[in-house]
C-alpha cells in the first residue's frame, strides 16, 4: 500500500516550500525520511545560533578623522569636507557621522552606512549655514558588531 506524505522545507529566506512524494511504507523509506528531517533540523538549529559577544580590541581598531581638524573655524557658506577612515581586524558593521552643536542638543547633519568591511573611507561634506559663532562637534560612531558594540571619535570645530 502506498500513501502520499507531505514534507516542508525552508529555503534561505525563510519561505516554506511544500512538496509531496509517494513513499513506500517500508522501513528504509521511513528511516531515510527520519534521517533527512534530523539533518534538516540540525542545520536550522546551528545556522540560527547567535554568535557569542566578542570583546573589542580597541588597540587594533584604528579610527581617523582627517577633516575637519580640531578647532578649525568655518565661515557662513563654507563647505566642511569630512574625511575619515576606520580599520579593524574583523569586519565592521557600519558607521554614522553626525554634526551637532557643542552641547549635543541639536543635530545639523547625519549620515549612516551599513556595511561589512574591515576597512573603509568616508568622504562627504556639509555646508555651514550659520551666520553667528556656533561651537560644533563631529562624531564618528563605528558599529563594531550587531550586538551594539560601538566606538566613537569626536572632534570640535566652530562656525564664526
Amino acid at each position: 500500500m502506498q500513501r502520499a506524505m507531505c514534507v516542508a522545507t525552508a529555503d534561505l529566506r525563510g519561505e516554506f516550500l511544500f512538496f509531496s512524494k509517494k513513499i513506500n511504507n517500508d522501513k528504509n523509506s521511513m528511516k531515510n525520511i527520519i534521517m533527512l528531517l534530523i539533518a534538516f533540523n540540525t542545520m536550522l538549529i546551528f545556522s540560527c545560533q547567535k554568535n557569542e559577544s566578542k570583546t573589542i580590541d580597541k588597540e587594533k581598531l584604528n579610527l581617523t578623522i582627517s577633516k575637519p581638524t580640531e578647532a578649525q573655524q568655518f565661515n557662513n557658506g563654507d563647505t566642511v569636507f569630512i574625511k575619515a577612515s576606520a580599520q579593524y581586524i574583523a569586519p565592521l558593521h557600519g558607521y554614522s557621522i553626525k554634526i551637532s552643536d557643542g552641547s549635543l542638543q541639536k543635530t545639523y547633519f547625519e549620515i549612516e552606512q551599513h556595511l561589512h568591511e574591515t576597512a573603509f573611507n568616508i568622504d562627504t561634506f556639509w555646508v555651514n549655514q550659520f551666520e553667528q559663532n556656533v561651537d560644533l562637534k563631529l562624531t564618528l560612531t563605528v558599529e563594531v558588531d550587531h550586538d551594539g558594540n560601538e566606538v566613537k571619535k569626536t572632534i570640535n570645530f566652530s562656525s564664526k
